[in-house]
Parts: structure tokens; sequence; C-alpha cells
């Protein structure tokens, strides 16, 4: 390739970068999400080469992103899911406490108490021991959230691997023209790409969560 394009020495980056930046063309389809990308050469094979290469380039890219991206939704969550760990620690804490001195000895709330939870403006006196069913109940509620959470990291990293190449799909790849039709030989590839919007959504709802939490 040096050789053809009058260039000494190896090709850089940025060498290479250049002479390809004027054989190759990148074109969103208007109205989809598809990609065209196109080389033109005198030689069919480099171009279907070639642009295959720049498909499959663009494709790690994505990848790559989507990698880093989602390292820090999960490292987000993480943090998250070891600040309820905290709370729940704190929470548990006090409920024993609460059982300790009320010698609260079932888990199931009285008639009372329940009645208070439905309706607490027709109970003139308050049950005893409703501190402690008042923090349980809270407690259940961090407990519960705590393994929807334990859940979403899970389901998050059994992901991670296969995602990022469903963000970007090569659907019609580069193969040399058998009859050329110009001294310049344009081949195309077409790619369908998938945005990051939702995924980016989710995650800033998620920051937006945690700082109300906190």
């Amino acid at each position: 390739m040096e050789q053809k394009y009058s260039w000494r020495g190896k090709l850089g980056t940025k060498q290479a970068a250049r002479l390809l930046s004027r054989r190759m063309n990148a074109e969103i389809i208007r109205g989809t999400q598809w990609i065209r990308i196109s080389v033109t050469s005198e030689n069919p094979d480099e171009a279907a080469r070639l642009a295959n290469a720049i498909a499959n380039s663009y494709q790690d890219y994505r990848a790559n992103i989507y990698g880093r991206y989602m390292a820090e939704v999960i490292e987000t969550m993480q943090k998250r899911y070891h600040a309820e760990e905290e709370r729940i620690r704190v929470l548990q804490a006090k409920v024993d406490s609460l059982r300790h001195t009320y010698r609260i000895t079932n888990d199931v709330p009285p008639p009372q108490v329940q009645q208070v939870w439905t309706n607490s403006s027709e109970i003139h006196e308050m049950p005893l021991g409703l501190p402690y069913w008042e923090e349980k109940r809270s407690l259940d509620r961090e407990i519960e959230s705590h393994k929807l959470l334990a859940d979403k990291i899970a389901s998050e990293k059994s992901l991670l691997p296969i995602s990022p190449y469903s963000m970007v799909i090569i659907t019609d790849a580069a193969m040399p023209r058998a009859l050329p039709v110009a001294r310049d030989y344009s081949l195309g590839i077409s790619l369908f790409v998938i945005g990051l919007f939702p995924t980016v959504g989710g995650f800033l709802l998620l920051k937006s969560s945690r700082r109300q939490a906190a």
C-alpha cells in the first residue's frame, strides 16, 4: 500500500487515516438507524477488505464504549447496594432492641397494629409495641428493595459480555463486484446501529435516585 500511494516507509496511523478519508464515505440513511460505509479503489478486493475492516473497527469501538459505560453503571449500583447494607444493619439493630423492649415474640403484627396501618384515624389508643412494628415494616421494605437491586446487578453483569454486539450489527458485508463499472469501484457495507439513549436515560435516572436517597 505504501508503494501504491507513493509513500516512503511504513504508514503511520495519521497517514493511513488521511489516505482512507479520501477514499471512504460514511452516511446515515435518512429516517433509519442504518449507516452505509463505502470505499473506492482500483482494486475491488482491497475496497471490500477496507470497507469490512472499517465496519468491524466501528463495531469494536461502540462495544468498548458500551463496556466502559456499563462498568460505571454497575459500579454505581454496587455503591448503592453497599449503602443499603449499612442502612439494613442499623435498622436491624434498632428492631432487635425494640423487640427486646416490648418483648415481641411473634413476627405477625397483631390486629390492632394492622388496623392502625389501615386507618389510624379510628384508633384512639396506639397499640403496645407499635414502634417496633413500624421499624420492622421499614426493615422488611429495605430488605426487599435490597434483594431487587442485587438481582438487577446480577442481570446487568450476565448481559455485559453479549450486549455490546447487539448495538451495531453488520447486515450487508462488502463483496467485490464481478464486473467493474468505472475506474474506481465503490463497495459498501451496511450497519444497523442501536442507540445508547434508553440505557443512558436509565443510568441518569439511577444517579438521580441515588442523590435523592442520600
